[in-house]
């Protein structure tokens, strides 16, 4: 039977313990599986036990876990300040859930933030798509689409280029921004509307628009 026998050390956001929750979990099931933590990939390798420490903000994490047989389990666990938590992977009505099996109080031993691994908060709202653009890739995809002095051109790049990708509110802006036109800047938005990572903020695009008539038209192409 394989384990996990490193001590994955996770924070979720900033590092202020004031407003941070800790508490450390530990993950034990009776097949081997792969875990992923608010959408981050915790171990490359199958094996039966993964334990970590946690300190968030939220209240809630998800987890999706990756069984060896190909089959999956998403769940939504809610955190408990300050405990160290055992769960236990059950099946339920033939279906696999994770239990909690045991708990006791905890603290964080700060001596550790030295092996720390940031990991950004996953986004809350609804989302059209699984996760944004990185930055690296973002600034290739800017700087080929700045490339072009026409605007036909530059909708014709990002068409081709966005394709199977979403970017953020603010990634998609300061392309927008590129276009002087605000019939450009619709035809942009027209382009890009299904592929908007943090669908809640996109007001953000239709609030740079001046002319009153084209911000009503940006509102309606972003409308549920």
């Amino acid at each position: 039977m394989s384990y996990c026998r490193w001590f994955l050390v996770f924070v979720v956001g900033l590092l202020s313990t004031s407003l941070m929750a800790q508490m450390r979990v530990d993950f034990q099931s009776p097949v081997s599986f792969v875990l992923k933590v608010n959408g981050h990939l915790v171990n490359q390798l199958p094996c039966y036990r993964i334990g970590f420490d946690w300190e968030t903000k939220e209240k809630k994490f998800q987890l999706v876990t990756l069984l060896a047989d190909g089959d999956s389990v998403a769940q939504t666990l809610n955190y408990k300040a300050g405990y160290h938590q055992q769960f236990a992977l059950q099946q339920v009505k033939n279906v696999w859930k994770w239990q909690l099996s045991g708990e006791n109080t905890w603290n964080l031993d700060t001596t550790q933030y030295a092996e720390v691994v940031a990991l950004d908060p996953i986004y809350a709202g609804s989302k059209l798509c699984d996760e944004p653009m990185r930055e690296d890739q973002w600034q290739v995809f800017s700087g080929e689409v700045q490339s072009n002095l026409m605007s036909s051109q530059k909708l014709q790049t990002i068409a081709m280029l966005s394709a199977g990708s979403c970017c953020s509110v603010d990634q998609w802006l300061k392309l927008m921004n590129q276009f002087e036109l605000e019939d450009d800047k619709l035809a942009f938005l027209t382009a890009i509307k299904s592929r908007i990572y943090d669908w809640d903020n996109r007001m953000k695009l239709a609030d740079s628009f001046l002319v009153e008539r084209n911000r009503n038209k940006a509102l309606q192409l972003l409308s549920l």
